[in-house]
């Protein structure tokens, strides 16, 4: 899925030859994932990351994407920038190589074999930066940077180069050739104007319920761009400032939305202390820029029995449940609460709204702090547009109102200021 960020300098990508990979025959092993997510990374010695050829692919595992151990039954394998996906019983593993590692989850074979990618722009270049994810027909679908075969790093301009433009494909599995074989697909996905000094890489794919979102990274920030169709044109977020989600906080993402809590989970890797470690952040919205108080530390070289003196880094997530990407249907995106108001009834507070077409409920989040939630987060249940707040001690509380369906929650509302008496 990612581009490699080094652990202090985030450089740019590496072309699939950079990687020295090996095929590997069928084989049984016992390999037991039991938890729901998993992640795969690659691994490094902090001094020798700056060479691709110095990472070794490593399989972790989570029931709630924040604690981390490693898979049972892992074995290690030389590779770089991986990406994780499942569909139906295979964990399909790519790299930046020209190899392709599954596993049958229900024989316990492991093999690794050659993947080839046809129907380049005129018919030159390959890929970098791998996404996976399974479509509506239950086909692999690849997200990636195209690289026109210019020497250098492929995220970046050439030397003394001022401008120039990155694009960023889709390639579709063939059909029988079980993750091996893709054609790349009409049209890119996003185009990129890329300047002197700046870079763009990494894309990853992801659905929040009604939109098809994908990350694109930034050295250590990254972008939001979205489109209704998988396969459509993406555009870049107009709502955020250079359609940042984050500034300098991490790069390399991979995005995951949790459909029960509303929540977007966003892991990058970042330097600290001399080494690189994986971040993630829980966040409602792609509207509002996520802070550095934001982001967790969820995955290091310690705490995955590792030296303390090697990186971690370029997330790649997916999870043990089968879901093909697409959009739900029966859902439209989620319009943002309006004309908040609260009352003071007693020792209650009645708070109204204008209701949002398509809504199932509402979540009221009440704090003590312009922005927080620290004193309740309530889910309606119910599509009225009001609700009461009881057992409120005297004080100023901040509230504010989201509009959520089955598949997405809105971003906040106007934030009102209440005093109780």
């Amino acid at each position: 899925m990612h581009c490699r960020l080094l652990a202090l300098a985030f450089l740019g990508c590496m072309t699939a030859s950079a990687v020295t990979a090996q095929p590997l025959p069928s084989t049984q092993v016992t390999i037991s994932p039991t938890k729901l997510y998993l992640m795969a990374y690659h691994a490094c010695e902090r001094s020798s990351c700056s060479n691709p050829r110095n990472h070794s692919v490593y399989l972790a595992e989570s029931d709630d994407g924040r604690s981390w151990t490693g898979v049972p039954g892992w074995t290690p394998y030389a590779g770089s920038v991986p990406d994780i996906v499942r569909r139906d019983n295979t964990l399909y593993i790519y790299t930046a190589s020209s190899f392709v590692t599954r596993y049958n989850l229900e024989t316990g074979t492991l093999d690794r074999v050659s993947l080839t990618v046809n129907g380049y722009p005129n018919g030159t270049g390959g890929f970098v930066d791998p996404s996976l994810v399974v479509d509506d027909q239950n086909r692999l679908v690849m997200f990636m940077m195209y690289a026109e075969g210019t020497a250098g790093d492929p995220a970046s301009c050439g030397s003394g180069v001022s401008s120039c433009t990155k694009q960023f494909l889709s390639a579709t599995e063939v059909a029988g050739s079980n993750g091996t074989q893709f054609t790349v697909d009409s049209g890119a996905r996003a185009t990129v104007t890329v300047t002197s000094g700046s870079s763009a890489s990494d894309p990853d794919i992801f659905v929040d319920g009604s939109t098809f979102v994908m990350y694109i990274s930034h050295g250590a920030s990254f972008s939001v761009w979205t489109s209704s169709e998988l396969r459509g044109t993406y555009t870049r977020s107009t709502v955020l400032s250079n359609g940042l989600l984050s500034n300098q906080r991490g790069g390399v993402p991979a995005g995951h939305y949790d459909r029960t809590t509303g929540e977007y989970w966003t892991y990058v890797h970042i330097g600290e202390s001399g080494r690189s470690v994986i971040r993630r952040a829980l966040h409602r919205s792609l509207t509002e820029p996520i802070s550095d108080a934001g982001w967790t530390t969820v995955l290091t070289a310690a705490s995955m029995g590792l030296s303390a003196t090697m990186s971690v880094e370029s997330p790649g997530f997916t999870t043990l449940d089968v879901v093909k990407l697409q959009p739900n249907p029966a859902c439209s995106a989620m319009q943002v609460p309006s004309a908040v108001s609260a009352t003071q009834v007693g020792s209650t507070i009645e708070v109204a709204w204008a209701g949002s077409a398509g809504a199932t409920s509402y979540l009221v989040e009440v704090g003590t702090a312009p922005g927080a939630s620290d004193t309740a987060a309530i889910d309606t249940g119910s599509t009225d547009p009001r609700t009461t707040l009881r057992g409120l001690a005297a004080g100023t509380y901040y509230l504010r109102v989201r509009s959520r369906n089955p598949c997405e929650t809105s971003s906040a509302s106007e934030e009102i200021r209440v005093v109780l008496r």
